[in-house]
């Protein structure tokens, strides 16, 4: 049992005998799609909806695995309105699907969060993105 356990050992070469040697390959990186779906699971349980939704669209595998129904959406509208930011307006605004729910306003409430353009909209508000107390994305948008 013991022996199972060892390391394996480098055969014994001559002396004189030399082997070109390989260089060393690079460490792969370590990438999303690589984790166990298990994790995947876990982490788009984490997202709010308009990371879910870009998750939801990066591949097939994501697509049936990302959650981005009703209560997640109300999650989100909530939490906009937690924080007074805009929200659509309720008659507008069907739940049913992504793609109806992402029609007019809401469509235009993600580009400004992808934009940086509500983060630090009010003192103390921070990066409503990264979840940070200072937004350094808006910040060079300005200087541009």
């Amino acid at each position: 049992m013991l022996t199972l356990l060892e390391p394996a050992r480098a055969p014994d070469h001559a002396a004189n005998e030399e082997e070109p040697q390989c260089p060393p390959k690079p460490d792969s990186r370590a990438s999303l799609a690589g984790l166990p779906t298990e994790l995947h699971i876990l982490i788009a349980k984490h997202l709010i909806y308009p990371d879910a939704l870009s998750l939801k669209h990066t591949s097939r595998h994501f697509f049936y695995l990302v959650d981005t129904g009703v209560r997640l959406k109300v999650a989100w509208l909530k939490e906009r309105r937690s924080h007074d930011l805009e929200c659509p307006n309720d008659r507008q605004c069907d739940l049913r699907s992504d793609l109806r729910f992402c029609r007019g306003s809401v469509r235009l409430l993600m580009q400004r969060r992808r934009e940086h353009l509500e983060c630090e909209s009010r003192p103390g508000l921070g990066c409503l993105v990264f979840g940070t107390a200072a937004c350094i994305h808006r910040r060079s948008l300005a200087q541009r």
